[in-house]
């Protein structure tokens, strides 16, 4: 009986690193995938209500335009909608075009891009960014090359 659950455990234990492998693969690319949606979902919504108020020429509502917007959607979706989480999409949708956002969304997160987009000077905006890529900086790491 001893020897039978030894070799169940050995055989389990060859198992292990390739499952483990599989799961942690398919994680990564669940939250690249959540990020990537996530992201061009916020762009899109900061487009969306940039375009409306310049088209319905409300831009100077626009702050108490987002203000009662933010309550409606936290009333129906939750937390993540306030006023200042709307002011950032629109400003990341202003700064960034869609196609710049899709490519940027698959290797940074949404908070690295608010934080990009309080950089004015677009050359170096663009030198933080590609620092970002191939240092792999946090956004705590970001800041504090900034400054």
């Amino acid at each position: 009986m001893r020897k039978k659950k030894e070799w169940i455990d050995l055989h389990s234990s060859d198992l292990l690193p390739g499952v483990s492998g599989i799961i942690d693969h398919a994680r990564q690319k669940v939250s690249v995938y959540l990020n990537t949606e996530t992201t061009l979902m916020y762009w899109t919504i900061g487009a969306y209500i940039n375009k409306n108020l310049k088209e319905n020429n409300q831009i100077e509502y626009g702050a108490k335009i987002l203000a009662t917007l933010s309550q409606q959607l936290t009333e129906k979706y939750g937390k993540g909608y306030s006023y200042s989480a709307l002011t950032r999409m629109c400003k990341i949708a202003l700064t960034y075009n869609k196609k710049n956002i899709a490519t940027l969304s698959q290797q940074l997160s949404w908070s690295h891009l608010i934080e990009l987009s309080t950089i004015t000077d677009g050359l170096k905006r663009e030198y933080y960014t590609i620092m970002c890529f191939q240092n792999k900086w946090g956004v705590r790491e970001l800041r504090e090359h900034q400054d």
